[in-house]
């Protein structure tokens, strides 16, 4: 398996040779940032417009998922505004997240209203090698000068606005002269040859041939017809026709008056450099410094991640800290809380054999945190584990796109913050971390996590853990 894997990363990195400042990618600066945690959803919301609204000269949207609902409409929208009064706005988005669209005409029509559209990576999913290859990335840029990078994508569940299922996640808003690198490396992702313009679908013309074949049904041309119009008049509906988001706003600016504000003190930015795989000059980068953060950390490390599978090269690491006695405490997603059974089955079957060390594992129940406002259509919604963040010795931490998963470690272009010598802002974020804690279940033993899995779990779910379970091992090197 592990050969597998390396044959792909190696495939994938053959097809990238874009110009680009490659120290971008591993940036470092002394000089002080004004940072802002975002662990609210509305909040987060807010924090995005507010900054889309203050809009000079560009933006620059990079996410791997752009679902078209209400929290994509408000921000797209907003974009719109921004490009009619000249503003450089372009988005890049991955198709393999983003390709079964309820209207595949909205993202395409976006150029219609000034804004620059592309997928990344379009390769056919028969294509199982270079498929695998996703932009995970997530970043909102504004103007050079100030950048939204974390968690979140774009859909109603990352901002606390599906009445079913909402994520607890974590942004982090950057000022200064970092972002300079931030924005340089969406630049080198759009202008590489995986990223793609889309395409306006076709619109059906009666005089194409396979309208009038004897097999055809005599109507397809009509329906077929009709359902683009239909398309067309919906996207136009979508990006023009502006919602009722006053009690949205409300609230946002509500929950971001609670955000986290400080100073980073030492900072890094880190990406991985398109197409490069596991090419022995730059490895996989993230990896490679979460591995040596945990390595050296005295005392504690605090890991929040929605999946907790680990490589044979985290195990390693892992285990040495646990020699050390170092405490690693990790909050992740229950049965319950997750989006993902199938990650969850190798993650269950892995943290069995932690129990003895010295992970103090805590799983999420699914319930909203106490004092965690949102609207009234949201108060009976479930709640997961979406954040990326790890906190060290209670003064560096961690804020990313990296899921502790082998996707993230081996596969997918991913980028982090790590702020260093802050240990007023790395209490704060490890405090939020134990506030989470609250609605959890404390894993001590096999019972507990039984307990937390077969009678808090929902029956369907556990069905389908049980049955993929020997799948999840089968394929564990690509979850």
């Amino acid at each position: 398996m592990h050969l597998l894997l390396l044959f792909i990363t190696l495939f994938t990195s053959q097809r990238l040779h874009a110009e680009f400042y490659e120290p971008d990618f591993v940036a470092s600066s002394a000089s002080l940032h004004q940072v802002e945690i975002l662990n609210h959803g509305l909040g987060s919301l807010e924090k995005r417009i507010q900054l889309i609204e203050k809009a000079m000269t560009s933006i620059d949207v990079e996410y791997y998922i752009f679902k078209l609902d209400l929290s994509s409409q408000i921000l797209t929208q907003a974009l719109i505004k921004k490009a009619r009064q000249g503003v450089r706005v372009r988005i890049l988005i991955d198709y393999f997240a983003n390709r079964k669209s309820p209207n595949p005409h909205v993202l395409p029509m976006m150029k219609e209203f000034g804004i620059e559209v592309k997928f990344f990576n379009t390769t056919p999913f028969y294509n199982f090698r270079e498929v695998q290859y996703r932009n995970h990335r997530k970043a909102l840029i504004i103007d050079q000068e100030t950048a939204v990078v974390g968690g979140r994508n774009v859909a109603d569940e990352y901002f606390d606005l599906s009445p079913t299922y909402n994520y607890l996640d974590r942004d982090m808003a950057i000022y200064g002269e970092i972002v300079g690198s931030i924005s340089r490396t969406f630049e080198a992702n759009f202008n590489s040859q995986w990223a793609t313009h889309i395409k306006m679908p076709k619109k059906p013309s009666e005089d194409d041939p396979r309208y009038h074949r004897q097999d055809y049904d005599t109507d397809l041309f009509l329906r077929e017809l009709r359902r683009w119009n239909k398309n067309q008049d919906s996207a136009h509906q979508f990006l023009s026709v502006s919602p009722d988001i006053s009690q949205i706003r409300q609230l946002g600016q509500k929950a971001l008056g609670t955000s986290l504000k400080g100073t980073c003190n030492k900072l890094q930015f880190l990406s991985e450099i398109p197409g490069f795989g596991r090419k022995k000059k730059y490895g996989r980068i993230l990896k490679n410094l979460i591995r040596d953060k945990i390595e050296s950390a005295q005392s504690n490390i605090i890991i929040e991640s929605p999946y907790f599978v680990v490589t044979d090269e985290f195990r390693e690491v892992l285990d040495k800290a646990f020699d050390s006695q170092v405490n690693i405490k990790l909050l992740t997603n229950s049965l319950n809380s997750t989006d993902h059974v199938f990650v969850f089955s190798a993650f269950e079957s892995e943290l069995y054999g932690m129990m003895n060390k010295y992970l103090d594992t805590y799983v999420v129940t699914g319930q909203r945190p106490d004092g965690y406002e949102v609207l009234d259509q949201v108060q009976n919604s479930f709640y997961g584990i979406h954040s990326k963040t790890f906190v060290f010795d209670d003064k560096d931490f961690i804020i990313s796109t990296f899921n502790f998963d082998p996707r993230s470690s081996d596969i997918n272009s991913e980028l982090l913050i790590l702020c260093e010598d802050s240990p007023e802002l790395a209490l704060k974020i490890r405090d939020n971390v134990r506030e989470r804690t609250k609605e959890s279940f404390h894993v001590e033993s096999g019972d507990d996590l039984y307990d937390a899995t077969y009678k808090e779990g929902k029956l369907k779910k556990i069905i389908f853990s049980l049955i993929s379970k020997i799948p999840a091992k089968v394929f564990r090197f690509l979850l």
